[in-house]
């Protein structure tokens, strides 16, 4: 009978010292996941593209003014002696020019700071991707023995 109390109490104080640990992962893992940092910079395309969607969908669309309207109205005006021209026809390059455009000069800039970072970090093999033998543990590991990112 004795044993089976004892038993019982060390599988209850085992359990105790679980819980606690992993009570604590729930916890760091839950303050990971409302961490809008750790998201950047493991997934800095899809966060690009995220909010790219959002700026594309909250922005209002520009209104066109049609150009025999236009043409009218300078018409008209011109009729009654009004001193104005027809509006030239503007050279809209288009959404995807315009993106295009504003993505090399970021991607350039990428670019440069990854191979800057690779070459500091191991010479010509760092440029390649190998990876320095320091680098390689990412996490730090605490009493429970589950890794930690900072």
């Amino acid at each position: 009978m004795s044993d089976s109390i004892d038993d019982i109490r060390r599988r209850m104080q085992q359990v105790r010292q679980t819980a606690a640990c992993e009570v604590k992962e729930i916890v760091d893992s839950a303050k990971t996941l409302t961490d809008w940092r750790y998201h950047i910079k493991r997934h800095p395309w899809v966060c690009m593209g995220a909010a790219a969607a959002l700026g594309y969908l909250v922005v209002p669309r520009k209104k066109h003014v049609r150009s025999e309207e236009a043409k009218e109205l300078a018409a008209l005006l011109k009729k009654y002696n009004v001193g104005v021209s027809a509006p030239a026809e503007s050279s809209n390059k288009g959404m995807m020019k315009t993106m295009i455009g504003a993505a090399v000069p970021m991607l350039a800039r990428t670019a440069v700071k990854v191979a800057q970072q690779r070459m500091a970090g191991g010479g010509l093999s760092g440029l390649l991707g190998a990876k320095p033998p320091e680098t390689a543990d990412e996490g730090v590991y605490d009493e429970c023995d589950s890794p930690r990112y900072y």
